[in-house]
């Protein structure tokens, strides 16, 4: 039998088309690295003496201060001391290895067939919110790393799952979300170190600016970031600059109350409201939906603890950005969620057919929304909330699996996903050699 020959340039041909593309991409992000200005020209100014950590003069001036808590500025010293636009370029380099690195390792777990659907869903999903914060040079996909890293190892390396975790934290509250969640699904030493080593890195700034300086940052911090969030106005939950809110509280504000635009910096948003509610009313509303999901989501993590809990992750990620006060650039935790769907796609005949058209529709949501002409159109779709339907269709399908156990099957009868462990697997074979 003769061997094929394959073309030597073949191969260098790629090489230099992928080095050529990652280049591309690379300046498209770091042309107007919007965050990312304001960490680097912050961190320079508290290092050098010239800018205060918090208040209107941080960063580079309101609105565009800096958010984080102390502990974030030391983190990211290394890369305050390069020029704004080689920093930017390292930054962006980071985050394409590690998104890399967390998609191969999440696949590598849920054993994808390959299928065209286990790559295309999640692209089309998910690619267009990751470009946006890779774009903007925003921290939050670091955090978002953190976390699902943190996930995908809890049982084989718990210790570093906890670190992760709790760095996680330590740089952005959100991550404190899967605290309970983890309790839920038994997980009782992880969530102590997690508590434990969150106290102590919260605590590191302190080598630097020293014990009393370092908890009045932290009161600062507390004051400008946390309490807005707990205040009573629906202006702050229906429009975080920048785009509208996507997330439960400031779709149902836009929707149930009159918003005043005019304190905004823009006030060309078009009111959709269809009632006149009191906001108070809606906050209340708003808390008691967020408390019974995520309670129903809790005792979804208890009932599945023994499983790997693939698809119970994917749920606490939707859930995150439906139930948070302020849902923009965290929307790059869709990830985890697109990739489930991508796999359930890909199941074919055995998905049915309302779960996949869930999840084409939440496809052509994804897809077309960006096409659509006009600064008035694109604004108008940003107060209906599309992004926020994008995610509910995304929750419904990753439920429907968790509670269904989708992935424990496949379509040939003599596989099993990896849903299963190597002892279920023994399991199941025995009992149809029997």
């Amino acid at each position: 039998m003769q061997r094929e020959v394959v073309n030597p340039y073949i191969k260098p041909l790629l090489i230099l088309v992928g080095l050529l593309v990652l280049a591309y991409f690379v300046q498209y992000a770091v042309k107007e690295p919007r965050d990312f200005v304001v960490y680097h020209y912050g961190a320079r100014g508290v290092f050098d003496g010239t800018r205060p950590v918090y208040g209107e003069a941080s960063g580079v001036g309101a609105p565009m201060i800096y958010r984080y808590p102390p502990l974030f500025l030391l983190v990211f010293s290394p890369l305050a001391l390069p020029p704004l636009q080689w920093a930017a370029v390292i930054w962006v380099i980071f985050k394409l290895t590690l998104l890399v690195m967390l998609t191969r390792s999440l696949y590598s777990r849920l054993e994808g067939t390959g299928k065209v659907q286990e790559w295309l869903v999640p692209l089309l999903l998910a690619g267009p919110y990751v470009v946006q914060e890779f774009r903007s040079g925003n921290a939050q996909f670091f955090i978002f790393v953190l976390v699902a890293m943190a996930l995908i190892h809890l049982e084989t390396r718990p210790g570093a799952a906890a670190f992760a975790l709790a760095l996680g934290i330590s740089l952005k509250v959100w991550p404190l979300f899967f605290v309970p969640y983890l309790a839920a699904r038994r997980q009782w030493r992880t969530v102590t170190w997690v508590l434990l080593l969150t106290v102590c890195l919260t605590m590191v700034p302190v080598i630097y600016f020293g014990f009393s300086e370092h908890i009045e940052l932290l009161g600062q911090w507390f004051e400008q970031e946390i309490s807005p969030q707990f205040a009573d106005s629906q202006t702050w939950f229906a429009i975080s600059n920048p785009p509208p809110n996507q997330s439960l509280r400031g779709v149902l504000m836009r929707y149930l109350t009159v918003i005043d635009y005019s304190k905004l910096s823009d006030s060309n948003y078009q009111l959709v409201q269809v009632a006149s509610l009191n906001p108070n009313l809606i906050r209340t509303l708003c808390l008691v939906l967020v408390a019974a999901g995520y309670g129903g989501l809790l005792l979804l993590a208890r009932a599945r603890a023994a499983s790997p809990g693939w698809m119970e992750h994917g749920v606490i990620f939707c859930a995150l950005v439906l139930f948070e006060t302020s849902s923009h650039f965290s929307r790059t935790v869709l990830v985890w969620p697109a990739m489930l769907a991508g796999l359930i796609a890909s199941r074919g005949t055995s998905v049915p057919r309302w779960i996949r058209a869930l999840i084409y529709t939440a496809l052509a949501v994804s897809i077309l929304q960006p096409f659509v002409p006009g600064a008035s159109s694109q604004r108008l779709m940003q107060v209906l909330g599309l992004d926020f339907l994008v995610t509910c269709l995304l929750t419904i399908t990753v439920v429907w699996a968790s509670l269904t156990s989708i992935l424990q099957k496949t379509q040939n009868s003599d596989e099993l996903s990896p849903q299963l462990d190597a002892e279920s697997k023994q399991g199941y074979r025995e009992g149809r050699s029997a």
